[in-house]
């Protein structure tokens, strides 16, 4: 078979999106937007930070250029505050709607579908897998093996084992080698030509262009050294121009200065008629305050007879229970709904009531996601404006833990929600709410259905905040 190189410019390497894509090498018919694509390590993430540099690093390439408080570029060794990068999200439900190529594309297959499908299209409807033949060791397809061991070209391949029948086992390997050897390095002696005839046609073409572009750069040069001087000229003007507008306004200042301090003069008499007469007036305001205040006082006495009274039928809230509250527990109704909004609409959301728990309001959950191969589930929260949150530390940094409990062998599955750094759901909330907050790993949510864990269509869960 002959095999092509694929193009490499809309190749890249995917990591956290599906398992199935996960480190594999993909081909896409359009290129990824460049603040996706990390410029270290070249891999495509969920989580891109652009620096003002230009450069983008991915997640993992980002914490390692942590200085302290400070990022450190590794190409160019400039530094910057957390605020300065600019976060960029990539969801996976965009990327797997994306169109890719078969990785047997090099064997002769032409499809292409979304990236979500590219799994179970090579896995199970391609028809371009090849084996290395056990006569030539030439890769074939594997619905052409046979008919290619019947062939000529096959055949002929191996005169040296089929004559020399009197030779050593040895010498009829090594001939079969060399022929298999030979045929390998004229095919790709043509296919370097085939690549090599056009680069070498497009050499002239490239020195005319060259010639252009020089011949353009001189032209430029020359227009930019005339407009210089015109605009310094037209700046030298602009300047002596202003120098004797502000010379002019200098001796109107002047002269306003002296008509100003005459009118200050009649103004301090004036203000010292006013005073005097303040004064008189004064001391008859100040014998009325005397009897307002002494009515003050006593509406003051009435006011806190019944303020004392008030705070008496005021219940006092235990301030310290709600922070010694380390965890709670929910139940998911519903589950069998869920499962038809996941299949329907690809996610569902499934929220508990708000809680406080170490002072902190928030409102729990989970999301329930379509994946490649089987539905997955993450832990969530919401932080909320809470009666606590001149105490609490912020910004939230407090691990989760979801327990999902089995209702019968009190086994437990664990999934961890960690928070990141910085992330403005973790911030102390401005208005009522954050926006939620997601975990990195998941659970298989079809495997806790198997295993028991869903019992009349609920699913109990313990949360915990780790200290």
């Amino acid at each position: 078979i002959r095999r092509t190189i694929p193009s490499a410019s809309h190749r890249y390497k995917v990591v956290g999106f599906s398992p199935g894509l996960d480190w594999i090498p993909v081909t896409f018919l359009s290129p990824i937007p460049a603040n996706r694509v990390c410029s270290v390590c070249g891999l495509v993430r969920k989580r891109t930070a652009s620096l003002p540099c230009t450069h983008v690093l991915c997640e993992s390439c980002y914490k390692q250029c942590e200085r302290g408080c400070f990022h450190v570029c590794p190409f160019d060794d400039c530094t910057y505050e957390e605020d300065d990068a600019t976060i960029t999200n990539f969801s996976a439900d965009e990327l797997l709607r994306m169109r890719v190529k078969c990785w047997n594309e090099p064997s002769g297959c032409q499809h292409t579908t979304s990236a979500s499908g590219i799994v179970h299209h090579f896995l199970r409807q391609c028809e371009y897998h090849s084996v290395p033949c056990p006569k030539c060791s030439d890769p074939v397809l594997c619905k052409e093996l046979c008919a290619h061991l019947r062939s000529c070209s096959c055949n002929a391949s191996m005169p040296l084992a089929s004559k020399k029948r009197g030779a050593p086992p040895g010498h009829v390997d090594e001939a079969a080698s060399l022929t298999s050897l030979r045929g390998a390095f004229e095919r790709q002696a043509h296919e370097i030509k085939a690549h090599l005839r056009p680069a070498a046609v497009d050499i002239p073409t490239h020195g005319d262009k060259s010639n252009e572009i020089s011949d353009g750069i001189n032209i430029l040069r020359e227009t930019l050294v005339r407009e210089l001087g015109l605009l310094t000229r037209q700046i030298q003007e602009a300047f002596m121009k202003n120098v004797r507008n502000i010379a002019s306004s200098n001796t109107e200042l002047k002269e306003c200065f002296a008509a100003c301090n005459d009118t200050l003069n009649i103004c301090l008499e004036n203000i010292t008629t006013v005073q005097y007469t303040v004064e008189d007036n004064f001391n008859g305001t100040r014998d009325q305050l005397s009897q307002i205040a002494g009515s003050i006082e006593e509406v003051k006495a009435e006011l806190s007879e019944s303020a004392e009274a008030a705070m008496e039928s005021v219940p006092i809230v235990p301030i310290d229970s709600l922070i010694q509250v380390t965890q709670c527990e929910f139940l998911v109704k519903g589950v069998a709904a869920l499962r038809s909004t996941v299949i329907e609409k690809s996610r569902a959301d499934y929220d508990f009531e708000m809680v406080y728990i170490r002072g902190y309001c928030m409102t729990p959950g989970i999301r329930l996601d379509k994946a490649v191969l089987f539905p997955t589930l993450q832990g969530k929260y919401t932080l909320h404006k809470g009666a606590m949150d001149d105490v609490v530390q912020w910004p939230f940094q407090h691990k989760l833990r979801m327990n999902f409990i089995h209702p019968e062998w009190l086994a437990e599955r664990a999934l961890e929600i960690k928070p990141s750094q910085p992330n403005v759901a973790n911030q102390r909330p401005v208005g009522s709410s954050n926006p939620p907050y997601y975990s990195f790993s998941s659970l298989n949510f079809e495997q806790l259905a198997t295993d028991g864990y869903v019992f009349n269509d609920q699913l109990v869960i313990k949360l915990d905040m780790l200290s």
